[in-house]
């Protein structure tokens, strides 16, 4: 579900950096882009992380 929520607000970001969008003293299209982003890294880190845990205790 991270990767998805990662994913949607990357897109967005995108969306509001094309189209010059920001809400005002809120956010804008560079800190959307950059919370998605860390979203998706920080959700394939636990993934990883937690595979890794697998292998090295066992099933």
């Amino acid at each position: 579900m991270a990767y998805g929520l990662g994913a949607s607000v990357v897109i967005i970001g995108a969306l509001f950096k094309i189209l010059h969008w920001e809400i005002p003293g809120v956010i804008n299209g560079s800190q959307l882009l950059a919370l998605g982003l860390i979203t998706e890294a920080s959700s394939l880190q636990l993934v990883h992380s937690n595979q890794s845990m697998k292998i090295l205790i066992g099933p």
